[in-house]
């Protein structure tokens, strides 16, 4: 197969917060498909696991922002430029576009010029690109309904997403194959201390966006650490609720037992999972969530809210738990149940560690490239 696959991102931006795009590129390349990514900045394509590049508008010091209005349309204007490039001097059998939150005008892009040069255009759909407001006053409803029908085919990360997005569109192609599964040679599990008595941590892996329902998981923290003063809440991540977020941690006296680590290098992250003993999430939507994946796959209990994905990954009472959104409460109890139970946290980070096998890297890029080939080749696909 040939395959371009699209991203507005710059290659910093894509290593450290999208890095399964590399790996999709390599693990395809790997098994001889030709394999090219474009983005506003650059193209390049994938041969024997490595990437070369062969075209760049820009030094790689130089960073335009979508967050700028005026600088917002000369990234979408390149994306289309080299997109166009790169379709016109090579021939191609599938544009693949890839989701990071704002997709949309990427996506009609894709969409648009995939026609003109009739290839098969196929969207992956990450999470807020489905899960957002779907009322009438929703304008941006209206431009995934056109994406979602004009796509040869649509891929979601979990049943959860293609129920909501069967609500947007009813005759769109959609079908379940989460981007990238988790890679176990990288997420493994260490020889835990799990009698440990001095410090056990609790971990949160993500974004600092209010869809994360963090101060629900402090609040749930300051009930858990008045019990047991040796538990310490590590938030891997940055994001716009960062400050806010601190001030709560600081205003309940929490400051020596929760820690900020900032933004953390996809390629560093696995240390974090490795040296933690439970893992929350307390998200009001998801869509799977890799970060419970990752933490599975390092033998790690879970306690999350049961808000879409996560409930298709933690098996309750099995794996973790899953508890109420919004409910710090629930969370509470749920985080006290596994700090105050040795061989439970054992146990079930045991069953998750088996469980993630099924999401293995591997089989689910395999999974994929048959995806591709059948849609190709306009068979059905289920």
């Amino acid at each position: 197969m040939k395959i371009t696959l699209v991203n507005k991102g710059t290659l910093e931006s894509i290593r450290t917060s999208n890095p399964f795009i590399l790996e999709i590129a390599k693990a395809f390349s790997k098994k001889g498909d030709v394999v090219s990514l474009v983005t506003p900045y650059f193209s390049c394509e994938f041969s024997e696991n490595k990437m070369n590049i062969n075209k760049r508008f820009f030094s790689g010091s130089i960073t335009l922002s979508s967050q700028n209005i005026l600088e917002t349309p000369i990234i979408y204007l390149l994306l289309t430029l080299n997109l166009i490039l790169d379709l016109k001097e090579n021939k191609r059998d599938i544009v693949f576009y890839l989701g990071s939150g704002d997709l949309y005008l990427t996506a009609v892009i894709s969409n648009l010029i995939s026609k003109v040069f009739r290839i098969t255009c196929v969207g992956d759909w990450l999470g807020s690109d489905i899960l957002l407001d779907n009322s009438v006053l929703d304008f941006n409803k209206h431009f995934r309904k056109y994406i979602l029908e004009h796509n040869t085919l649509n891929l979601v990360q979990s049943q959860y997403m293609k129920k909501e997005a069967k609500k947007i569109s009813k005759s769109a192609n959609i079908i379940v194959s989460p981007d990238k599964g988790v890679d176990l040679k990288k997420f493994k599990p260490k020889k835990r201390k799990f009698d440990q008595k001095n410090e056990l941590k609790i971990l949160f892996v993500g974004r600092l966006h209010p869809v994360k329902g963090l101060e629900y998981l402090i609040e749930a923290f300051e009930e858990v650490h008045k019990k047991h003063t040796h538990t310490k809440l590590i938030i891997v991540g940055d994001g716009q609720c960062k400050n806010k977020l601190m001030e709560i941690v600081d205003s309940k006296g929490l400051n020596e037992s929760v820690v900020f680590t900032g933004a953390v290098d996809y390629e560093k992250i696995a240390k974090y999972y490795r040296n933690s003993n439970i893992f929350t999430l307390s998200s009001l939507s998801e869509s799977l969530s890799h970060v419970i994946l990752e933490a599975m796959a390092c033998g790690l209990p879970v306690v999350a809210t049961d808000c879409g994905g996560p409930t298709e990954l933690v098996k309750n009472g099995k794996g973790g738990y899953l508890v109420k959104p919004k409910s710090s409460k629930e969370l509470s109890k749920k985080i006290k149940k596994l700090v105050e139970n040795t061989e439970l946290r054992k146990k079930m980070g045991k069953f998750n560690q088996d469980y993630a096998k099924k999401y293995d890297t591997n089989k689910i890029m395999e999974e994929k490239r048959k995806i591709f080939k059948k849609t190709i080749n306009n068979k059905s696909i289920k």
